[in-house]
Formats: C-alpha cells, structure tokens, sequence
C-alpha cells in the first residue's frame, strides 16, 4: 500500500497535523482539500473521502475502470473523470454512485464545476473538446 502523510510542525502559531492516510495502493496523482475533507484520485481506480481531523477514511469509491485522472467536490456532491471515458457523479455524503454523466470517451482530462455549470476537457477521436454542462433546473 502507499503511504502519504501530512508533515507536522508549529509556525507561526499555526498548527499542522501529522496523519497516514493508508488505503491506495498506487500513485495518488490528484487532491482536493475542502473544509476537514481530503478527497484522493488515485491510479488504483479509486477515489477516497477522508477526513483530515481524524485521518479516517469516510468512503472508498470504486467504479472506475482505469485510473483517475480529475476531480472535484463541494458539500454535496463529488465529480470524477478517468482514463476509462467516463464521467461520474457521487453522493459525497453517502460515497454512493449516482450516474455516468459522460461515457463512451477516450478520456476525461479535466474538470471544473461551480453551483450552476460544469466545464469538462474531453478527448474524443483523438481532439479534446471543452464540453459545458448545466446544473440549473429546467424552469418554464
């Protein structure tokens, strides 16, 4: 298993906690850090929900078929995208899957989201398209 911790020393009177956080077993090659919330994308196929105060890992995420390649969440909801072409959507609350929101791609290269809109860099026969989603709902 590889291992990754946060470094622990004083500056300042800031204070910087040491955990190990155990669990993927290859390179953890994407982070976001939100609130007490650490969300790792990992070349395993898995991502992991941990929370930094404890260390613990709340969710182990499975359902991608080749390593992660972009994420991003916010209080709700966690976006992922992979090398396997597909684009998920889960419950960060839960670490439930939700649905595909992109699939059938050769990849999913990076994403950005915030309340109402999605922007996604998705490589289709061999061209990246910048792709825009909308998270607002149909009024009329």
């Amino acid at each position: 298993e590889i291992l990754f911790s946060f470094l622990s020393f004083i500056v300042f009177n800031i204070y910087f906690f040491s955990f190990f956080f155990l669990g993927h077993r290859q390179l953890v090659g994407i982070l976001q850090l939100r609130k007490n919330i650490l969300v790792s994308g990992n070349a395993d196929r898995t991502l992991r929900v941990w929370n930094i105060d404890t260390g613990e890992c709340l969710h182990n995420l499975n359902g991608h078929e080749s390593a992660i390649t972009c994420l991003q969440f916010d209080d709700t909801k966690l976006l992922s995208g992979s090398d396997d072409g597909t684009l998920k959507l889960w419950d960060l609350r839960t670490g439930r899957f939700v649905r595909n929101i992109v699939e059938k791609v050769e990849v999913v290269w990076r994403l950005q989201f915030n309340e109402t809109k999605m922007v996604a860099a998705i490589q289709r026969e061999a061209a990246t398209n910048i792709d825009l989603f909308n998270f607002e709902p149909n009024v009329e």
